[in-house]
């Protein structure tokens, strides 16, 4: 692991065990030693909502707003669309953020956080919405296959096709979240 990474742990850690301020020092401390390889670290992308949480449990008012809006732009530099999760937790920052400092900036990038999310979740929908909508898949029986297993794998192909008759459609929960 990098030394980037011992930052990362050292940060989480810190958190971890309610000591917020070193927290927040140790990731000025992997900020600065600049060892970016990749276009995005997912690593700490998954330890700054716990730094933005350490930052507001120090900080109130303009300096917080400054700290967390700092590491929310990294949160989300750092994540793809697929990081629905952390972009969701971005976003609501950025919602809270507004509600301190009335700043409609705040409440204009959460909603563009927010509309990415959904944006990229539609196709997560659209595939779950394709099985349904499909037929139910039946599991062929072997030409191998004793009576009994033969019997099973009947009974289960039936099971199936009760369900379909009563299930209700699938909903992609993140989406219904977002």
């Amino acid at each position: 692991q990098s030394y980037g990474g011992y930052w990362l742990l050292l940060a989480q850690s810190y958190y971890d065990n309610g000591d917020f301020s070193q927290c927040l020092d140790a990731i000025r401390t992997c900020e600065g030693m600049n060892t970016r390889i990749f276009r995005k670290d997912y690593q700490l992308a998954k330890v700054l909502p716990s730094v933005i949480s350490a930052a507001e449990a120090i900080y109130t008012g303009a300096e917080y707003a400054d700290v967390a809006t700092h590491y929310t732009q990294m949160l989300l530099d750092n994540t793809d669309h697929n990081d629905w999760a952390l972009r969701y937790y971005a976003a609501q920052v950025y919602i809270d953020l507004f509600a301190q400092t009335d700043d409609a900036s705040h409440l204009k990038t959460a909603y563009d956080i927010i509309l990415d999310n959904v944006n990229y979740l539609v196709g997560e929908q659209q595939s779950l919405n394709a099985a349904y909508l499909a037929p139910v898949q039946k599991t062929t029986v072997p030409k191998d296959a004793t009576k009994g297993e033969k019997k099973q794998i009947e009974n289960a192909n039936k099971a199936l096709e009760e369900i379909r008759k009563t299930e209700l459609p699938p909903v992609c929960e993140p989406l219904r979240l977002n």
